[in-house]
């Protein structure tokens, strides 16, 4: 069975009109899934930008709060069991020794210095500079959010403008919802 592109030869203008039709078809959607990887890729960069805003060392006094409460929460169960020097000068009817250990009597009489020996400590990490406040954290991440929206309902324009030509791009599975459902008088 002979095809009609067959029939019509090889010098057949028609054919090589096809022929340029199906080259330029597939460059376009070449193109077109080239344009959305490109997307994909900015977008996965955005998030891996919001990462290292989520871990970017935080400030120096988020920080040496932070040693404080754990210091007080380490000290607590110490201070109360700490017997007081009244239990001392009892008479002999009276005194009991006291059922404390020694991790409990250096953490009480030691555990101000060992405070203040960690915040030292801490205080040397920001000798290049202080770290992010918890306000410019959420203004950042606000911030790259909206570029992340930004880029994924472009991402969503592209796929649907190809999808209209006839070419097919999947959806990544990770693709935000809103991107994803949003009307096309959103999309850019």
């Amino acid at each position: 069975m002979t095809t009609l592109l067959e029939k019509l030869g090889r010098h057949n203008p028609f054919k090589e009109k096809i022929a340029a039709s199906v080259a330029a078809t597939r460059s376009a959607a070449n193109d077109a899934a080239a344009n959305v990887e490109e997307i994909r890729q900015h977008i996965a960069s955005l998030r891996d930008n919001r990462r290292a805003v989520e871990n970017a060392v935080v400030d120096k006094a988020t920080a040496l709060a932070r040693v404080d409460q754990y210091m007080d929460v380490l000290m607590a169960p110490v201070t109360e069991w700490l017997p007081g020097p009244e239990r001392f000068t009892r008479g002999p009817a009276g005194y009991r020794m006291p059922n404390t250990g020694i991790n409990e009597i250096l953490w009480a009489y030691l555990g101000e210095t060992a405070r203040e020996q960690m915040k030292a400590e801490v205080e040397a990490e920001y000798a290049a500079g202080d770290g992010m406040t918890s306000e410019a954290r959420a203004a950042r991440l606000r911030e790259i959010d909206r570029d992340i929206l930004d880029a994924e309902l472009s991402e969503e324009s592209m796929i649907r403008a190809a999808e209209t030509v006839g070419f097919h791009i999947l959806r990544r599975m990770d693709a935000d919802p809103r991107a994803v459902l949003a009307h096309d008088k959103v999309l850019p």
